[in-house]
């Protein structure tokens, strides 16, 4: 499986334009997930009194992120198949094109939607 990613750098360097004009740094989101190692979830009792506990959730999360942002986890990727199938079609023979399709529709069913995306007809040339 194939989890290598590339950056449009025409994109990369338009967003980063877009973020210096309005003062976003490339420190900002590292110090926000610094932040979220100590967060801290605030609730109030009925006397109106605050009282702070840990938020583990949040805190976990932003571990999670740093962790695979510095490569010591892997992150999730799912692999995407791309199969073409080519298939001749001959006058007459659309009888046997919707068997076919109906086949792929039953092998979907049992595959299950995770393991089996459906495609689409994109050029049907009869001859």
């Amino acid at each position: 499986m194939n989890t290598d990613l590339t950056i449009n750098q025409q994109a990369l360097s338009i967003i980063e334009a877009q973020f210096k004009e309005v003062g976003i740094t490339s420190q900002c989101p590292y110090r926000v997930l610094k932040d979220g190692l100590t967060a801290e979830r605030v609730t109030y009792d009925k006397y109106g009194d605050e009282h702070r506990e840990p938020d583990y959730k949040e805190r976990r999360e932003n571990a999670t992120i740093i962790l695979t942002m510095m490569g010591h986890l892997k992150a999730k990727a799912e692999e995407v198949k791309v199969t073409t199938v080519n298939v001749q079609v001959r006058e007459g023979d659309i009888e046997r094109l919707e068997k076919i399709a109906k086949e792929l529709d039953d092998l979907h069913k049992r595959l299950g939607s995770q393991a089996w995306q459906r495609g689409e007809v994109v050029d049907v040339e009869v001859g």
